[in-house]
């Protein structure tokens, strides 16, 4: 037996969720609680273990269940290819589950996790700032397009380690283009081949020469000849896949949650005046660095914050039933689709007095259950890349304000599709008024 939900017509269901769902969520968490069910169907990368219902949960106490499963019962990886579609590779951690996929998040969360974040701090900022640099008093931007070439130029050196190699720089921005523009299957696959060229030849070379990673802090280079508690290290296939997965699922969500972020605080002026006031007070007119990136505890609790307020997608974590699954009261039939509707759990009142006001403070003052705040998926599926993305959204927020005002063109904050998740409407489009 499944939980309650509307009679809509999975037609009319498929396009509410392309256009705008937030307000239908809210609506049917309204009538049904924090959990009910919906017929959206089988997608693609689903297979035959799928029946189309999906189970939408915004319940703290059953998202802890379900994180307690190590992916036997209810699986990921085919939910991931949903959304991530062909940035997902058959190998790489987001597309597995069970034993192989716990191996993968042992060697990836070692160089993802914690206080090594604060070896990329110079990196990140460097990027914000050549971005600054372009800008002029009196230009009207796009600025998630600025942010989406921050996001890239982050990874392909901090995560690929491939700052001197130009012709794979190029195909990397050539990753940004194509999202923006869009482009053919064809198109796009002839790219994913340039790119799969490159890297293999990067991986081989790196093996057979080892040496020439000893002592650089990339990802790759700590990844190359990583090896887990068993002996066992990533073949060439699951590097590979590892490492276009970083990029693909990496740059553009980054740069979304930061567009968000910009929006979001250049329409509370309040706040704006904070983060200021505390990178004047904490960082003064030194650089921002590994060093004193950790005083910035309130620009941290505006990142977290715009992760809880703003739409950016409706779910962060998603699992399929292969067994029956008893669930919150119900029989969870395999071969459902179970959601963390991460959205409508940010909205809970009971977790977040007054939901739909944004405040920080709350970051500062209260501390939430990875099952309460949970932006990036929970339990042992939680995206590895999230101490990351965390990391660099403060160091480039910091980085930019400090250095830029601006005036906010499209201040409705309306949800519009960037890439794979819902960004503000018009990037947010800003006004370049000053620069320091």
């Amino acid at each position: 037996m499944l939980p309650d939900g509307p009679n809509v017509p999975r037609d009319e269901l498929l396009e509410i969720f392309k256009t705008n769902p937030f307000p239908f969520l809210r609506d049917c968490y309204a009538k049904y609680g924090s959990m009910f069910s919906l017929d959206l169907g089988v997608f693609n990368y689903q297979g035959e273990a799928a029946n189309g219902k999906w189970v939408f949960c915004a319940e703290p106490g059953i998202l802890q269940k379900m994180a307690a499963d190590k992916g036997d019962a209810l699986r990921a990886g085919v939910s991931n290819q949903i959304v991530f579609g062909i940035a997902v590779g058959p190998q790489g951690s987001l597309g597995i589950d069970g034993p192989v996929h716990r191996m993968h998040r042992r060697l990836l969360m070692k160089p993802l996790h914690g206080d090594r974040m604060k070896i990329y701090t110079e990196t990140q900022r460097r990027f914000a700032e050549e971005a600054v640099a372009r800008w002029r008093v009196g230009d009207e931007i796009n600025i998630y397009y600025d942010l989406q070439t921050v996001t890239v130029e982050t990874i392909i050196t901090t995560i690929f380690g491939f700052a001197d190699d130009a012709e794979t720089r190029a195909l990397c921005r050539k990753v940004v283009v194509v999202e923006r523009a869009g482009t053919t299957l064809e198109e796009l696959q002839a790219l994913f081949a340039e790119l799969e060229t490159l890297i293999r030849a990067k991986i081989q070379a790196a093996r057979t020469n080892s040496a020439q990673h000893e002592g650089r802090t990339d990802v790759f280079s700590l990844l190359v000849n990583a090896r887990d508690e068993d002996g066992s290290q990533l073949s060439e296939d699951e590097l590979h896949d590892e490492l276009i997965t970083m990029l693909l699922a990496g740059f553009g969500t980054t740069a979304t949650m930061l567009s968000w972020a910009f929006a979001v605080v250049l329409k509370h002026p309040t706040v704006l005046a904070r983060v200021l006031e505390e990178i004047e007070s904490e960082i003064g007119s030194d650089e921002i660095s590994s060093q004193n990136i950790d005083r910035l505890r309130y620009t941290e609790a505006v990142v977290k914050e715009t992760l809880r307020y703003c739409p950016m997608f409706w779910a962060a974590g998603t699992r399929v039933a292969f067994d029956d699954v008893p669930l919150g009261g119900y029989t969870i039939p395999a071969g459902t689709s179970l959601v963390n509707c991460s959205y409508l759990l940010h909205l809970r009142e009971d977790l977040y007095p007054n939901p739909n006001h944004f405040d920080p403070e709350r970051f500062l003052t209260g501390k939430f259950k990875p099952n309460e705040w949970a932006p990036f998926g929970f339990g042992i599926r939680r995206c590895v890349g999230m101490h990351f993305a965390l990391h660099e959204m403060k160091v480039i927020i910091a980085t930019i304000l400090s250095r830029v005002e601006f005036s906010l063109l499209t201040p409705d904050l309306e949800p519009e599709w960037h890439g794979v998740f819902f960004g503000p409407k018009g990037g947010p489009g800003v006004k370049i008024t000053a620069k320091k």
